[in-house]
């Protein structure tokens, strides 16, 4: 799998070979990004072969183990496998901004004159996930520092999507909000945007294992240092919830702390 983005694809794919080790599946994820990279800039530096990508090589199962080069050309990357899938995203400060998608489809044209078989990858889209109440990111004024308004502009956007070209949707965004109704409240985001290393990260990449295999996710067993399975649990449940309505918030049945 291949995930074209920024910080908010690295924060999913980062754990993503836990859940697929569970359901006895191998994955070669690889994550090619430049911090803070619109869908335009993807577009612009595919189309003039700009070597500025970090590209990240998760090939193993064990926690947070990947090979990380720099000053990559995207198409190269693009190039070097013939992927079962392909995800795009938007930077979190648009994600929500329905008039910066206007190279959405013309960026994933570009990326197939790329691909080994077009006909065999599918794309995919990563729903982001709005920040924190108190983040101090500078791109929260543009929804004028409101958790919900932003949560709610980044479902219209998924919801605009072409579901002939996206026949996959990554519901990120809607799992971080289901989670935030449980327990653990405004907590999944360690510097008010990015998913926090525990249960953070942990949900997003079971969330996107769902995604991509439509699995049982609830018997996952690998954890992270640091993570409960009380809280692996609570998690798992969020993200099991937006898969099955992935533009809607799912009240959370976590409401209390751990019992143990």
């Amino acid at each position: 799998m291949l995930f074209i983005g920024n910080s908010f694809s690295e924060d999913t794919i980062t754990r993503l070979n836990c859940p697929f080790k569970d359901l006895g599946i191998t994955l070669l994820g690889v994550n090619a990004c430049i911090a803070g990279c619109s869908i335009d800039k993807h577009y612009n530096y595919l189309r003039n072969n700009t070597a500025e990508y970090v590209k990240q090589v998760y090939d193993d199962p064990s926690q947070g183990c990947f090979v990380q080069t720099t000053k990559n050309v995207l198409a190269d990357i693009i190039e070097s496998e013939d992927w079962d899938f392909v995800s795009v995203q938007q930077v979190s400060d648009d994600s929500g901004m329905p008039s910066s998608y206007g190279n959405l489809y013309n960026l994933v044209n570009e990326i197939k004159t790329h691909l080994q078989d077009v006909n065999h990858t599918r794309f995919i889209f990563h729903m982001t996930w709005a920040y924190s109440c108190d983040s101090t990111h500078p791109a929260f004024l543009n929804y004028h520092n409101d958790q919900m308004e932003m949560y709610n502009a980044i479902v219209g956007c998924a919801q605009a999507l072409d579901r002939n070209v996206f026949d996959i949707i990554i519901p990120n965004g809607t799992a971080v909000q289901n989670a935030r109704t449980s327990y653990l409240g405004d907590t999944l985001n360690k510097d008010g945007f990015h998913l926090n290393t525990e249960y953070g990260r942990y949900m997003a990449s079971v969330s996107a294992c769902m995604a991509l295999t439509g699995a049982d996710i609830s018997k996952c067993t690998s954890r992270f240092t640091g993570l409960s399975a009380y809280q692996a649990e609570t998690v798992i449940e969020s993200a099991m919830d937006a898969f099955e309505n992935p533009f809607e918030i799912t009240e959370s049945r976590h409401k209390s702390a751990d019992p143990h």
